[in-house]
C-alpha cells in the first residue's frame, strides 16, 4: 500500500523503459482515486528513464486514513499503459517512514508487436532504522515492558518484532534484520 502524507509534498519517483517510442514525446501521470473524484499529478520522463512527479499537500482535499487507488499511466505513441496500480491511504507525516519496493516489468494490457514496450520499477525511500527503534521503544516503555527481560523471551521479541514489521509495511528482509540487530544492540 502507498503511504500519502498529507502535511507534506512528495515526489513519485520510478524508472521508465520505453521501445518503440521516444521517451521525450511520451507523457506519464498519477491518478488518485477518491471517493467522488480524482487526482491528476502530472510528471516528467527524463532522458534516463527516471520518472518524478510531484504530490503536492492534500490537507483540505482528503482526509487522514483515506483509502483509494492510485495508477500510474503512461501515454506513449497514442498508446496508453497502466504499469503499476496499487492502494494508497493518506496520513499526516511523522517520524516513521516506511521504504516501499516494488518491481513491476509487465504492461497491464495485451498490446501489438509494433506498439511501444514499457517496463517500471519504483525507487524507493530511504529506511531509517533509528526511527523505527525510537518507536518500538515508546510502544514498549507504553506498556510497561522490562527491556532486559524481552531478550530472554525470544518468541515474544521475535513476535513484537514481527508484528511492528508487519503494522507498518516493512516487507523488505534486510530492513527487519536491521531493526532486530539494532533493537538487541540497544536492549543489552
Amino acid at each position: 500500500m502507498y503511504k500519502i502524507f498529507l502535511d507534506k509534498n512528495k515526489v513519485f519517483e520510478c524508472n521508465v523503459a520505453i521501445e518503440g517510442a521516444s521517451l521525450d514525446s511520451s507523457e506519464v501521470r498519477l491518478l488518485l482515486e477518491a471517493e467522488n473524484f480524482s487526482l491528476t499529478f502530472k510528471g516528467k520522463i527524463h532522458s534516463n528513464g527516471i520518472v518524478k512527479i510531484p504530490i503536492n499537500k492534500l490537507k483540505g482535499i482528503l482526509k487522514e486514513n483515506y483509502k483509494g487507488k492510485i495508477t500510474l499511466e503512461v501515454i506513449a505513441e497514442d498508446t496508453v499503459f497502466k504499469p503499476w496500480e496499487s492502494e494508497y491511504i493518506t496520513d499526516v507525516s511523522k517520524k516513521v517512514e516506511v521504504k516501499f519496493e516494488n518491481k513491476i516489468n509487465e504492461s497491464s494490457e495485451e498490446i501489438k508487436e509494433k506498439s511501444p514496450k514499457i517496463t517500471f520499477s519504483i525507487v524507493p525511500d530511504e529506511f531509517d532504522t533509528q526511527q523505527h527503534l525510537k518507536e518500538i521503544f515508546k510502544i514498549l516503555d507504553s506498556r510497561g515492558v522490562n527491556r532486559k527481560n524481552l531478550l530472554q523471551n525470544k518468541t515474544v521479541f521475535n513476535k513484537l518484532v514481527e508484528t511492528y514489521c508487519s503494522l507498518n509495511d516493512i516487507n523488505n528482509l534486510e530492513n527487519v534484520r536491521s531493526i532486530k540487530k539494532d533493537l538487541i544492540k540497544n536492549i543489552t
